[in-house]
């Protein structure tokens, strides 16, 4: 017995290390590319990567997750260079300062209300990160200088064109191209983004070496360094440092819940913000990038095989093995190259799904989105969050009020008597149903809840009524959540039965919402989507 569970543990070890080193790999390019987007170079993407991925591997609250350097905060700490950029030193003392934010949040057990941010402010704002992001590498894309702020990159958009380095254009083209053509089923054994880095960065060598490079990097491990400040500008540091810790806690508890989807395991909050802020101060003490949970990276180590801690510990190894012995090999890829991945990024951190669904949404959530869209992409990041927070308080005060009295219950039913039609009707025999009630209101903080009772309460294969009749409610984060449950229910072969709301608010709440196309609706008021011949089950209508 003992040798067969050393056997598992060996097993188990083996695809840790085999998730850690596919996570490094996807992770590479990003790092280089946010390092160096950021304004302090590409060694301190990488350095962030490994900072932030090791400790709060090793320390957070979500077994799978993958930190590193994300857009959200590559984009407030290349505000925080900008602003700093005559004392380097008070930059790195803010990233440490958001860090001991992030532990204070966790030690207070604050993180389980980071939930309660509503998508819609988080929808607007990602996509306003995502756009920036866009923006921000035109000019690198054209073998151009950056510009300092989006508006003067769409300013002197006419000007980069214009000068447009040809060689660094078609290099950055054709990256842009792979990231977009590569398919999805290769990306856990060859990243795209890996791909494309290593494709550009070959076809600058040999056909087109007049495309800016990021230059002589060194090869070397960084020094911790206490960043010496003057204790007067303290005060000056706390917003963008709560700014940096709060975007790092969304972030991460946003990656922790898709992780949480796709493992079936429930994460920490307080213990994952914890574990973040440790990781944090850590890249600010080593002058490097700070960071947040990843969900691509996350995804691509759960898919390899990643199942517990030493994958995020594996995955930071890896990148410092790569730091330390490709330095030289690092210089010689093209700004454009790093530039087209990083578009690539951008356009995926753009929430097109909510944004495709704006005209079907309530008119109030929609105004949110793309109010927060904008301030984040013309103001700044902090004035965006702020307003798009208080604005959707106002909007959901009512599904707030009444969020207690949201329950989700689960039974399991015993069908005598199928009326005929779908799938096998046979009278007479017993089907068990596990039967997921739905009743009151439900708020952006009930989302959570929802998404996890796919893989915590549904047994594989079963048939599974969604009774979503009692409903009276739900706020656009809570329906959201509705619909990935059942989405995640129809890929782990579940017989789906839906009953809408009968209550037409609630029932409104959910018309923008895409139901999976197995979905088999049951008698109920309204006509949600037209279903040929639905079947009810007798006993739970």
């Amino acid at each position: 017995m003992s040798s067969f569970a050393n056997h598992l543990d060996l097993r188990q070890v083996k695809a840790d290390v085999l998730g850690g080193i596919t996570a490094s790999i996807a992770a590479l390019p990003l790092a280089l590319a946010f390092g160096l987007a950021s304004g302090i170079g590409a060694m301190a993407g990488l350095y962030g990567a490994i900072a932030t991925g090791f400790f709060a591997g090793l320390l957070g609250g979500t077994r799978t997750q993958i930190s590193g350097p994300t857009g959200p905060m590559t984009i407030v700490f290349a505000t925080v260079i900008t602003q700093h950029a005559e004392n380097v030193a008070e930059a790195f003392a803010i990233v440490i300062l958001g860090g001991a934010f992030q532990v204070m949040l966790g030690t207070a057990k604050l993180g389980r209300y980071i939930k309660f941010t509503p998508n819609a402010v988080v929808s607007g704002f990602m996509s306003g990160i995502g756009v920036i992001i866009i923006l921000a590498q035109l000019a690198p894309f054209f073998g151009a200088e950056t510009a300092s702020d989006p508006i003067a990159t769409v300013s002197a958009i006419p000007s980069i064109a214009l000068n447009a380095n040809g060689g660094a254009t078609l290099v950055g083209t054709v990256v842009l191209a792979l990231c977009f053509a590569w398919p999805k089923s290769w990306d856990t054994k060859f990243p795209s983004l890996l791909v494309a880095m290593v494709a550009g960065t070959l076809l600058a060598l040999f056909l087109f070496p007049s495309a800016p490079q990021i230059g002589p990097v060194p090869a070397q491990l960084p020094t911790i360094s206490i960043p010496n400040i003057d204790l007067l500008k303290l005060p000056s540091f706390i917003q963008p440092a709560f700014l940096l810790a709060l975007l790092g806690s969304i972030d991460s508890l946003l990656a922790s819940l898709v992780a949480d989807a796709a493992t079936g395991d429930s994460h920490d909050s307080d213990k994952e913000l914890i574990g973040q802020g440790i990781g944090n101060v850590a890249a600010g003490l080593l002058g490097a990038l700070p960071g947040a949970g990843a969900t691509m990276r996350t995804m691509v180590n759960i898919k390899a095989g990643g199942q517990t801690r030493l994958s995020s510990v594996v995955h930071s190894i890896g990148l410092l093995v790569i730091a330390l012995g490709g330095g030289q090999i690092v210089g010689h890829i093209p700004q454009a190259v790093l530039a087209g991945i990083l578009m690539k990024v951008g356009w995926d951190i753009i929430d097109w799904k909510t944004l495709a669904r704006l005209h079907r949404i309530q008119h109030r959530k929609a105004v949110i989105v793309l109010l927060t869209l904008l301030l984040t992409v013309f103001t700044d990041l902090l004035t965006a969050v702020v307003i798009g927070i208080i604005l959707a308080a106002f909007v959901s005060s009512a599904f707030r009020q009444t969020e207690e009295v949201s329950r989700i219950k689960q039974k399991s039913v015993t069908v005598t008597d199928w009326e005929g039609g779908y799938p096998n009707p046979t009278e007479g025999v017993e089907h068990e149903l596990l039967e997921l009630r739905f009743s009151g209101l439900y708020s952006s903080a009930s989302a959570r809840s929802i998404i996890q009772l796919c893989p915590q309460h549904c047994p594989e294969n079963n048939t599974v009524y969604l009774n979503l009749g009692p409903a009276t409610g739900f706020e656009y984060s809570a329906s959201m959540a509705v619909e990935q449950l059942m989405h995640d229910l129809v890929k782990g072969g579940h017989t789906l039965f839906v009953t809408q709301p009968r209550n037409l608010n609630a029932e409104a709440n959910l018309s923008s919402i895409d139901f999976p196309s197995a979905t088999i609706f049951v008698r109920g008021t309204g006509d949600i989507s037209s279903v040929t011949n639905p079947v009810p089950p007798k006993e739970t209508i």
